[in-house]
């Protein structure tokens, strides 16, 4: 279960999530004391369709090394070092590239990409990735 900080009124939710929305990061138990007090609060169950997005994963793809690229993402979402992670429907697959700067050689893939090919993520939960750069 992932909780949103959803950040805005809701004359202007129309039913798509607000780039002002971010997730809380709750541990299980404070997600557990958050649905027990929205209850107690409102004295009905809370509307998951505001509050709870089960269908979201996330990919973070951190740089490592002396060495400068880019790493994308193919459909486009990650273009890191600017943007770094990316929100998607679970189960959505992302091609990530890794292109060294001039000067600079890709070393390779670490967590769930290994190797120094293009890599193919199934984002059936969250997930994260290093690319590492080498300075030649």
């Amino acid at each position: 279960m992932r909780w949103y900080n959803w950040g805005g009124d809701t004359a202007n939710f129309a039913g798509q999530k607000h780039p002002a929305i971010v997730p809380l990061g709750l541990s299980f138990e404070e997600e557990s004391d958050l649905v027990a007090f929205l209850r107690a609060l409102t004295g009905e169950p809370i509307n998951e369709a505001l509050a709870v997005d089960t269908a979201l994963t996330e990919l973070v793809v951190t740089k490592a090394g002396a060495g400068t690229g880019t790493v994308t993402s193919n459909p486009a979402g990650i273009s890191c070092p600017t943007d770094c992670i990316e929100q998607v429907s679970t189960n959505k697959v992302l091609v990530l590239t890794a292109v060294p700067e001039a000067g600079s050689t890709f070393t390779g893939w670490t967590g769930v990409c290994t190797g120094t090919a293009p890599c193919s993520v199934t984002l059936d939960s969250d997930k994260a990735v290093t690319a590492t750069f080498a300075v030649q």
